[in-house]
């Protein structure tokens, strides 16, 4: 039986920098309470983020845009609100709120999905006879043990014999 190749993940598009902190909140909160988070949750856990590696905060603004844009490229799910905000009396009568409430966030996709394209361009970048040697980069880049490491360079070794992702 032929393997199709990628069937089962959604061709999706890649998130920008900006996006992928937020990304990284929601898949955080997945792993732990897996709730819906607002604007405000979101903003306050991404600057901790960028707190920790030395990075300037961005503005509210910046978080909200970079939402709308993951929500727009289908990365993120929203979830109205369940109380909608009351009408507000004005001269001469009341007028219905123009907005709905402030909705709440969910990733919709895993880290691995969402960033295939992206580690398809990282190995792309190495010429295709180093090709396997971005798994190596990235067991470093993570710091796994020199075991760890040892055993994937013999997987490498081993598939270099086999000459399937060389000729790729």
């Amino acid at each position: 039986m032929a393997k199709k190749k990628d069937a089962e993940v959604p061709a999706l598009e890649a998130p920008n920098a900006g996006e992928l902190d937020v990304l990284n909140v929601l898949w955080h909160e997945q792993l732990g309470d897996d709730r819906p988070l607002q604007l405000s949750e979101i903003h306050r856990r991404v600057c901790e983020r960028r707190r920790l590696f030395g990075e300037p905060e961005p503005a509210l603004t910046t978080t909200s845009s970079q939402l709308r844009s993951l929500s727009e490229k289908k990365l993120i799910g929203t979830e109205s609100a369940a109380t909608p905000r009351p009408a507000v009396r004005t001269r001469g009568g009341y007028t219905p709120p123009s907005r709905t409430s402030a909705g709440s966030y969910r990733a919709l996709h895993g880290p691995g999905a969402v960033l295939l394209t992206t580690f398809r361009g990282l190995a792309a970048a190495y010429p295709k006879k180093q090709r396997l040697d971005v798994l190596l980069d990235f067991a470093r880049a993570l710091g796994v043990s020199q075991e760890c490491l040892r055993e994937l360079q013999a997987v490498v070794a081993r598939e270099r014999a086999g000459g399937t992702a060389e000729a790729k």
